[in-house]
């Protein structure tokens, strides 16, 4: 099921998401660690899956998107090898079972991933840069529907006023009016005047916010869970 990224659910998700993610390790609510397993013919060895949270600002660091990612790799004894089928490492989080592995289990794969850590931070940050990427012509059609949206609403407006305008000069309106009611419909033409006047500078103007908004993208990535997986045979094992 896909949910819009403004629906209420959503927006609860993200609270509580970035809440988790500064809160402190006394008062956390969500765990962030976890050892999941799957068949010995879906993975080669030790792995692990970062999930992380990608926000991609613009100009006055207006942010513009947010979404999660997911990048991994396999947790080789000397080093870490990343995943690049995106696709791959998703399916690895779908098929994989919860596990309760044992204090040995949980020491091995924290020592490798302790010494793997900046190549996997590595991975993190390329699956970012892959996704600013993918996402840049989302964007620039984004900008350029609020651009025309934007130009819509005030052509609208403009129109109104200009058929406004044209009512309100009509003489056998003037003629059945009082001098007050008169006076009054002066005003209110020279204030509707005033207003058709700034149309084309507030045009610039909004114009201007959006090309500023949409300029200077940049990716911020926070990982939020980290996911070990461990074949069967590990576990049965107990040696990762």
């Amino acid at each position: 099921m896909l949910v819009h990224l403004n629906h209420r659910l959503v927006q609860m998700c993200l609270r509580l998401l970035r809440a988790e993610v500064w809160a402190q390790d006394d008062v956390k609510k969500l765990h962030r660690v976890t050892v999941r397993t799957l068949p010995d013919g879906s993975i080669e060895g030790p792995a692990v899956v970062v999930i992380s949270r990608l926000v991609i600002t613009g100009g006055n660091h207006h942010r513009l998107h947010e979404e999660l990612t997911v990048s991994g790799g396999y947790l080789r004894d000397q080093s870490f090898r990343r995943e690049e089928g995106v696709t791959r490492v998703q399916q690895w989080l779908d098929e994989a079972q919860p596990v309760t592995a044992s204090d040995s289990l949980l020491d091995a794969i924290r020592v490798r991933f302790d010494r793997a850590q900046p190549a996997i931070l590595q991975a993190v940050d390329a699956r970012s840069k892959d996704r600013l990427k993918f996402l840049a012509n989302t964007l620039q059609t984004r900008k350029q529907q609020e651009m025309d949206d934007i130009g819509t609403v005030l052509d609208e407006l403009e129109k109104a006023i200009q058929s406004e305008l044209k009512k309100d000069q009509q003489p056998e309106q003037l003629s059945l009016f009082t001098e007050d009611e008169r006076t009054q419909l002066r005003r209110d033409t020279a204030a509707l005047e005033a207003r058709l006047a700034r149309i084309p500078a507030e045009r610039i103007q909004e114009v201007q916010a959006i090309e500023t908004r949409y300029s200077k993208l940049d990716d911020r990535t926070f990982p939020v869970a980290v996911v070990f997986l461990v074949p069967e045979s590990a576990m049965q094992g107990d040696a990762a």
